[in-house]
């Protein structure tokens, strides 16, 4: 299977990191990027995902295209470093040249190179449509958590919804 096996934009959780976890046998890996808020109208909600891959491949999206294109360089610059990113965009970003046509503000969290085995466990779960949660350790690393924990990304297959 390959990238190009994916739809495009792929919008669900499920297909997103299924191609996640095929750009993670590639040279460089890959990175996940996911919504972590949001203030006023948005085209995606709070754990929406991305995927992006070392040479730029991707599959889901973030908006409407107004950030996707720059989102894919940060994530690039962010599995080259193996650094956690926050961006943030619209209202209070630094990117004075990126605006967004709803107004309001969109925050990211890029997450490079995801483990494989969090990947395999994720689409496991949203295989058989149960509900995951997933945090981040103090060095940024993705892992899988409880409903309870701080800082975490809910991702839910059954309606589909983010």
């Amino acid at each position: 299977m390959t990238i190009q096996d994916f739809p495009r934009p792929a919008e669900h959780p499920l297909d997103v990191l299924r191609a996640a976890r095929n750009m993670c046998g590639e040279a460089g890996g890959c990175a996940l990027i996911f919504i972590s808020g949001t203030e006023g109208g948005a085209m995606r909600a709070t754990g929406a995902v991305m995927a992006v891959s070392a040479t730029g491949d991707h599959a889901g999206y973030l908006s409407a295209g107004c950030i996707d294109s720059d989102v894919k360089i940060h994530a690039v610059a962010a599995i080259k470093s193996g650094k956690l990113t926050r961006l943030r965009y619209g209202n209070g970003s630094p990117f004075i040249d990126i605006k967004l046509p709803c107004g309001g503000a969109i925050d990211l969290i890029i997450c490079p190179r995801p483990s494989p085995d969090t990947l395999d466990w994720a689409i496991q779960c949203l295989e058989q449509r149960t509900e995951i949660w997933l945090t981040l350790d103090s060095d940024g690393a993705m892992i899988r958590a409880t409903p309870s924990a701080p800082q975490k990304l809910h991702l839910a297959s059954a309606t589909g919804r983010h």
